[in-house]
């Protein structure tokens, strides 16, 4: 049995954040655990034991490679008996509204988008960190810290963006300095307005750290990497809805244990990691995969333990509260249960 994979839009699935909880009222009842013809094949010879369907909705169009450990979690757990398919949405807000109304049992997306939907009534809990904020600032190559932004243009993803939290977290801490914000949407985007001198500083992918040394060899520095520097912030979260927490935490632990897997396997094998990431995502080639993982690796993007306890979700609430462009804002209790992983880990 191969995995499977489909690509939607959010249009599909529901018009806006604001209708989550009437969603509620269209979600299905008992989730489908009916399986295929074919039995899948487990790692003795034997066939797997059928443990019913898993769908895990991304909120990015194609798979990157900040999400490959999860890629490598649903197959391990397809081998396992699992009948998995990943959903390739469009936007943050489209795998929440796949998991409020049943169509997913699981999400991914970042967590501004999740817990800010859990602080306005969706029934959903953000339940492990999936990664630590795969980002960094780049800077012209003659400044020598932050304090030299005052003054540059500055690029980000969008006003209420990943890009913009974390430009201000690292502002907050100088008070004095105030660089010209230019919204520039992509972070392709924005590399490609860094090399024609039309930005002088961006918050950027790890993944494009690459493309701009390449393209302009010298000039730019990485004055913060977010990912090694402000890992006590979450960045995406896998989550769940309250219906599938209480209808099926067997399938909540499975996803925790294998992912944890995952991540602990691509750190103690890189070539794992480099051969999936040639895999799953698209025009990639095995020497652009080594740079990858190299950045990624190095910075720790994936954390062993999840990542996931009160300190850093407290200050992740904190973080998105104050820069997060949220119409209500999270707590603790609202947005997350540690219970799974804590189960998981044996604490």
């Amino acid at each position: 049995m191969s995995l499977k994979r489909s690509t939607g839009r959010g249009g599909a699935l529901c018009a806006a954040l604001a209708s989550l909880l009437l969603l509620t009222a269209c979600s299905s009842g008992e989730p489908d655990t009916s399986s295929g013809d074919t039995a899948d094949v487990g790692a003795t010879g034997e066939p797997a034991e059928e443990k019913g369907s898993l769908t895990l909705a991304f909120s990015n169009a194609v798979p990157q490679v900040v999400k490959v450990p999860t890629i490598l979690a649903a197959e391990q757990l397809e081998a396992e008996g699992y009948d998995v398919e990943l959903v390739w949405l469009q936007s943050s807000e489209d795998p929440v509204q796949a998991v409020v109304r049943g169509d997913a049992d699981l999400g991914s997306a970042n967590v501004s988008t999740v817990f800010g939907a859990a602080a306005q009534g969706a029934p959903i809990k953000a339940v492990m960190t999936q990664n630590a904020p795969s980002y960094a600032m780049v800077a012209p190559a003659d400044i020598d810290g932050p304090e030299g932004l005052d003054g540059l243009r500055l690029g980000t993803h969008a006003q209420v963006s990943s890009t913009s939290l974390y430009a201000n977290l690292l502002l907050e801490d100088y008070p004095g300095v105030e660089p010209n914000v230019m919204v520039v949407p992509g972070s392709a985007n924005r590399i490609q307005a860094l090399i024609a001198g039309e930005l002088d500083a961006s918050v950027i992918q790890l993944s494009d750290l690459e493309v701009l040394e390449a393209e302009a060899p010298g000039r730019f520095q990485v004055l913060y990497n977010y990912a090694e520097d402000m890992s006590e912030v979450m960045d995406s979260a896998l989550f769940a809805s309250d219906r599938v927490l209480a209808e099926r935490p067997e399938l909540v632990d499975d996803m925790i244990r294998a992912l944890l897997d995952a991540q602990a396997t691509v750190v103690d094998e890189p070539q794992v990691l480099i051969d999936a990431i040639v895999e799953h995502v698209p025009e990639v080639t095995e020497e652009q995969a080594q740079e990858f993982a190299d950045v990624y690796l190095a910075s720790n993007v994936w954390p062993a333990d999840g990542n996931f306890d009160d300190g850093t979700i407290s200050r992740t609430v904190a973080a998105i509260s104050r820069y997060g462009g949220l119409e209500a804002e999270p707590t603790v209790e609202s947005c997350c249960d540690a219970g799974p992983l804590r189960a998981v880990l044996g604490q």
